[in-house]
This record gives C-alpha cells, structure tokens and sequence, in this order.
C-alpha cells in the first residue's frame, strides 16, 4: 500500500517459510507505481475489492469456517499490517513487475485481532458420542467482528478496529472435521479451535454445538480480549455452569404416493422428538434448506385436529399431505414450545456428470407406491 493507493500480491507467488513467521509475496501494478524511496505499508489480506487506503475493510467475519481439523487457524480471519518501510525501486514508467525488479522488502506484520483458543472437552466422560460442530461468542456490549473500513496511513500507528457485530462464531467446513469428544477428558487431552476477534473487553456467553446437543457458557465478569493475543478459554461439558439443551428433531420414515384426480398425492410420514411441539413441512419441486425458508411452509402444532393436510397416527407419527403435479422433493423442519427450530431433515442432492454441479433430490411423481430405504436419500438441516 503506497500513499496513493492498494497494490494486491500475486497469490500463485506466495510462499511461507517452515516455521511459519516469514512470508514473501510478488506483486505488480498497471496503475500504481512507486517512485524511489517510497514508503509503503504492507495488508495481510488484502482482497480484490481493496480500491484504496482511505476507505479500507479489514475481514474479521461473524462466521468464520474451518477447512481443517481442531488445532489449525484460518489466516485470512486474522488481519495485519506492517511498519512503513522504504520501497526502492530504479522502475520509471507505471508498471512495476517482478520481472523488471526484484527488491526485496522486509517487513514487521501486527496483528490486529485477537485470538482465541477454544479447549472442548467432558471431564466426566458423558458426552464422549458427541462431536463439536460450531462454537459461537456473544458480547453484551462490545462489537467484535465485522470491522468498518477504515482509512489508512503512513505514520506508523496502527488502526483500531471497530465492528458492527456483537457475536462471533467458527464453525467446520464438512462434518468429518468436527471435532470428536472421544477420550477428551481434560484440556490437555483437547486441541484448539480458534476463533479471531476485534479486540476488547467484555463479558457475555459462550455456545458450543455439537451433532447432539446445545451447551452455554456465560461469563459475567468481564475478559479482556488482547490485540495480537492468543487467549485459552477452556470449556468443560460437564461443568455445572453449563446449560445443556438437546434440540428437537424430526424423522421422515416414509413417503407415500397416491395417484388421485389431481395429480399424485404425497404423504409423508414423519416422527417427531419428545421435546418438539410441532414441526414445519413442504413438498414441491424447489427445495427449502434452511429454517427461514422454512417459516412460510405449511406448520403443524402438536395437539390440533385432524385435517386434509396433517392427521395423527395411532403410534403417534404424524402424516403430512400435499399434491403435486411434477416431480418433487421435500423439507421438515422441528420447532420446541418457544418456536425455536431444531434439526430438520430434506432430501440430498445429486451431482450432474458432465457439469459437476449439484441438483436437489427429487422423487417421480408417476409413481403411485411408498418410496423404500429412504434413509440414504435423507440429510439433516438445520440454522
């Protein structure tokens, strides 16, 4: 970043050295150029949108995904910036390649987040089937990520983040990184889920979700949150202080069709957990993948009168009607008696050939029987 505006590196050029704390980047410019001796600062990372130093947004997302196991960060969740240093270059036109100059520039990166290590693990062993899928942070008070655009200098200081979120959360990518609670007894034995935040101090909650339940954490004395810090924050399932709750959940055991005059009439036949007070369904040939979209299908309550749409079973499954006149797919979603949505479940994808691209699942709507072994066809859902 020279005083007149942003120069992105060549990615494809990047290398880091095996101990992790020196990096070096090529870049190159039609527009930017600088002239001898110039001083520069140097933004980790910094993204194709970056126009300019004075209106500059610096990632710190409210939802940062892991592509990895436990004990590994995501860097482009934890923004730096270098000293000013000296650029000297002999290039006179406005380019500047590393094919006509190949200065070395040296740098000192800060930091500017901070960082947390989240440490899951069950000192009484009682959870130790359960996988932890996301941990998220709540503040009472202080913002801490999304960062405004700030303006940028050359002076040296270096710039104070100030967000527009007060809830931070870190979630894997794919369910196999999740991480497992089997064996995890005690800190030592657990390994860090990080977590970047704008600095601060502040007290709130602390939520971790795994494949079976919901665990809270408050805290409500104040932590400080260091720039350029790595704070441990240890969370034992089996504390006390933790509020476990299990969401509810929802069981498609069979979807039938019925040829009637309309067209085909699907009926499926769902089964809801104990602590559900009723659940959302739809059928048609769209697919609805998450709880918002959900909130305007049709919405049964445990409890109601029998009618053309739902009907209670005798073994107490509930069947939900719709009929469709092309082929369909499906969505169900749970809710609890504070209409708070639980795990879902709808019907997979399927990968087209030649494209790669994935497409819903869609059952025929010609076929006038139960659709059998479902089960493989089904995946879960959820916020």
């Amino acid at each position: 970043m020279p005083d007149n505006g942003i120069i992105q590196s060549d990615v494809s050029a990047t290398t880091i050295s095996s101990d992790g704390s020196d990096a070096s980047f090529q870049f190159s410019s039609k527009s930017i150029y600088f002239s001898a001796s110039e001083a520069a600062r140097v933004l980790y990372p910094c993204s194709s949108e970056a126009s300019g130093a004075s209106s500059f947004s610096f990632r710190i997302p409210e939802i940062q995904t892991l592509s990895s196991k436990a004990g590994s960060v995501t860097t482009t969740n934890v923004p730096m910036i270098s000293d000013a240093v000296s650029v000297k270059s002999s290039v006179s036109g406005t380019e500047y390649s590393p094919s006509y100059d190949s200065n070395v520039i040296k740098a000192k990166m800060h930091i500017l987040s901070s960082i947390i290590a989240f440490y899951v693990y069950d000192s009484k062993g009682i959870y130790s089937d359960e996988k932890v899928k996301s941990i998220e942070l709540h503040s009472s008070s202080s913002k801490i990520s999304e960062p405004e655009p700030i303006s940028l200098n050359l002076d040296g200081s270096l710039p104070l983040l100030e967000g527009t979120s007060r809830t931070a959360g870190v979630q894997f990518s794919y369910s196999f990184y999740q991480y497992s609670l089997a064996g995890i007894i005690s800190k030592e034995l657990s390994s860090p889920i990080y977590m970047s935040i704008i600095p601060g101090q502040f007290a709130g909650d602390v939520t971790v979700k795994t494949d079976k339940a919901t665990y809270v954490f408050p805290f409500e004395n104040p932590k400080t949150f260091a720039r350029a810090e790595v704070k441990d924050f240890s969370l034992n399932l089996s504390n006390e202080k933790a509020v476990r709750s299990v969401p509810t959940s929802i069981t498609v055991t069979n979807v039938g069709r019925t040829q009637v005059p309309d067209g085909c009439k699907v009926t499926l036949t769902v089964k809801l957990s104990d602590n559900a007070n009723g659940f959302y369904a739809y059928v048609g040939a769209s697919q609805k993948t998450t709880a918002s979209s959900m909130l305007s299908a049709d919405k049964y309550i445990v409890g109601q009168e029998d009618d053309d749409k739902f009907s209670l079973n005798a073994d107490g499954t509930v069947n939900y009607n719709c009929v469709v006149s092309q082929k369909f797919t499906f969505s169900v979603l749970p809710f609890d008696a504070n209409d708070v949505v639980g795990v879902g479940q709808r019907l997979g994808e399927n990968e087209d050939y030649w494209s790669g691209e994935t497409y819903p699942r869609t059952y025929s709507n010609t076929n006038y029987t139960d659709v059998k072994n479902i089960e493989g066809d089904i995946v879960p859902f959820n916020n």
